[in-house]
């Protein structure tokens, strides 16, 4: 078989499961429309919207410049590693644990925990 013969065989493939492509003005079939919006907010998401600024209530927030010295971290050690074009076992032995620790803090919401105990959402 040549590969044209195989290049019509996926052609006519895709015309009998009546595979078409869809406009980027398409609108998202419903069942996904909530994920695919949050995905496409993410996209547009900036270091400039998480950025540390002192003032405006972030002596309360002690962790807002823990993140923002992880990130600045984070990226100084991916921008050598890129240039250095490590293995992914050096990136994952030299950067994971800093991306995934904020996701092994326990953290409590205070709205949320009184509206369960009035509530009994965990008893």
């Amino acid at each position: 078989m040549t590969s044209g013969d195989g290049l019509r065989k996926l052609h006519t493939l895709v015309e009998n499961s009546r595979v078409r492509q869809k406009s980027s003005s398409d609108p998202w079939p419903p069942a996904h429309q909530r994920v695919f919006s949050a995905i496409q907010d993410l996209s547009k998401r900036t270091l400039q919207d998480y950025y540390y600024h002192a003032g405006n209530g972030t002596s309360l927030k002690p962790w807002k410049r823990e993140n923002k010295n992880r990130v600045e971290w984070i990226v100084k050690q991916a921008t050598h590693l890129a240039g250095n074009s490590a293995n992914e076992s050096t990136w994952r032995m030299r950067i994971e644990n800093a991306i995934l620790e904020p996701f092994s803090i326990e953290v409590a919401w205070l709205a949320c925990t009184e509206l369960c105990c009035i509530h009994g959402c965990f008893s």
